[in-house]
């Protein structure tokens, strides 16, 4: 089993941050975030992720 524990508040924040720019970047029109709101929400998941297993 793989030894699962609670994410540090910086890599929640930095994974929060990485969502909230993908909803944006659906939403409304910014240069660069707009064109991978899709990837910027995957990234956010495996930052979390990572924070989670490491």
């Amino acid at each position: 089993m793989i030894k699962l524990k609670t994410p540090s508040q910086p890599v929640f924040l930095i994974a929060l941050a990485f969502l909230v720019l993908a909803m944006v970047g659906n939403f409304a029109t910014v240069p660069f975030i707009s064109n991978y709101p899709f990837w910027l929400a995957v990234g956010g998941y495996v930052v979390l992720a990572l924070g989670s297993v490491l």
